[in-house]
């Protein structure tokens, strides 16, 4: 959020929940992903306001913004990242109960051209979108840094 020149980052109760209830790995993520967005200077440039009036190119403009916020979340957090983006799926209370290979098996069964289109007018990637774009991203880091002790990439 920006608000007169200054940016912010609102912690929503639902948030400290999971915190408290153990998640700190996915707290991590999403802080880190919502801080992402301030540090790549997200808000402070008003390029997207002019993309905006344009049609399709505001949208493809947030929809890169997400996945640059994306990438800061995996980096710091990547034991949450995966399931960071699961929660946004599925919820605080279910999202432990996901299937990380079915759930993306569904995106990659369900192409069509009206969900693409879509995701074309949406201001945010598909989730599934996301999720592939972090796999890809966490195969670019450094061994020592990888997700694979948390998902096996290989298999999904």
């Amino acid at each position: 959020m920006r608000f007169i020149g200054r940016d912010f980052v609102v912690v929503y109760s639902g948030i400290l929940e999971l915190a408290y209830k153990g998640s700190l790995d996915e707290v991590k993520f999403i802080l880190a992903h919502e801080l992402g967005h301030l540090k790549a200077n997200h808000l402070k440039h008003r390029l997207i306001q002019f993309g905006l009036m344009l049609p399709f190119l505001g949208q493809a403009c947030l929809r890169a913004c997400e996945y640059t916020a994306d990438r800061y979340g995996a980096y710091f957090s990547l034991n949450g990242a995966l399931k960071g983006l699961i929660l946004l799926a599925a919820g605080k209370e279910l999202y432990r109960n996901v299937v990380l290979e079915e759930f993306l098996k569904q995106a990659e069964e369900e192409r069509s051209f009206w969900i693409s289109f879509a995701e074309l007018l949406a201001s945010h990637p598909h989730l599934t979108s996301r999720i592939q774009a972090i796999k890809d991203f966490v195969k670019t880091l450094k061994p020592s840094n990888s997700l694979s002790e948390v998902y096996n990439f290989e298999s999904v």
